[in-house]
């Protein structure tokens, strides 16, 4: 949904005790809905990486700007936004990610798309991810 994960400053001006008044100045944050994988296309692929996949899911957002994705522990490469649709009341946002797998580390790895940076929200602990 737009807006997600963005910081807005709010400013309130009160000239009711003079012509300089006083300011009350806030800063909040809409949480970023959490990433949903439901599917990773295609499921396999050679050891020595290279192929590229398509994550589908939900809550990516419109754009890969501050996005991540990550096959096991290594960073998929050249992440980009396939497409993105969102419901007319924007609750829902479906969308696909497609990226290039670096060279693999072994069946069974965990695919996982991390908003922000991805040091101090992988630090924070599992969050999710498609196997």
């Amino acid at each position: 949904a737009p807006y997600y994960g963005e910081v807005f400053r709010l400013e309130i001006f009160d000239y009711r005790a003079g012509s300089f008044g006083w300011i009350a100045v806030d800063s909040f944050v809409i949480p970023q809905a959490p990433v949903v994988i439901t599917q990773v296309t295609p499921a396999i692929g050679p050891r020595a990486g290279g192929t590229r996949i398509t994550i589908t899911g939900e809550n990516f957002g419109s754009s890969v700007d501050d996005k991540t994705a990550f096959i096991g522990d290594s960073e998929c490469y050249d992440l980009r936004m396939s497409y993105a649709h969102c419901s007319s009341d924007n609750d829902v946002c479906t969308g696909a990610l497609s990226c290039t797998v670096p060279a693999g580390s072994g069946s069974g790895v965990t695919v996982a798309v991390v908003i922000g940076d991805p040091d101090v929200v992988r630090a924070a602990g599992p969050q999710g991810g498609f196997q």
